[in-house]
């Protein structure tokens, strides 16, 4: 099974013949048959022979961000930290300088990151918390 194959639409393309002009069975054809595949193509090819090559979108997305958060984190200087934040309503990594928060053992940033990632994080407290806060 292609677990990054396009999924099948939820209802008929002439199901939108109702909400003409607002959106049109040529436009949602466009987005999802056209636009939609490619991004999944161009997805399959980033991922093809890495170890995200058997992934799904959830676990490619989770991967991309543990870099990104792993990156701004290990680049802070002394005691800055890296957040994921909701900012204009999307997620985000950001960076503060001096943020209070001493680490174990500067020199070993990297791994407390990992581990931080790995065993200390709340993702269910956090996916919570993101959806109190979009509509």
């Amino acid at each position: 099974m292609d677990r990054l194959a396009l999924p099948a639409l939820p209802y008929a393309l002439d199901a939108l013949d109702a909400l003409a002009p607002h959106i049109s069975r040529r436009t949602l054809a466009t987005h999802h048959g056209k636009h939609h595949a490619a991004y999944l193509d161009k997805t399959r090819s980033l991922v093809k022979g890495t170890p995200l090559e058997s992934a799904c979108l959830t676990e490619i997305g989770y991967a991309a961000f543990c870099q990104a958060f792993t990156n701004t984190a290990v680049g802070q200087f002394g005691r800055g930290w890296a957040w994921l934040v909701l900012a204009d309503g999307r997620l985000q990594v950001t960076a503060t300088a001096n943020a209070g928060t001493p680490l174990v053992d500067g020199q070993r940033r990297a791994d407390y990151v990992a581990a931080f990632l790995a065993n200390l994080v709340n993702w269910d407290f956090a996916s919570a918390q993101l959806r109190a806060c979009v509509p």
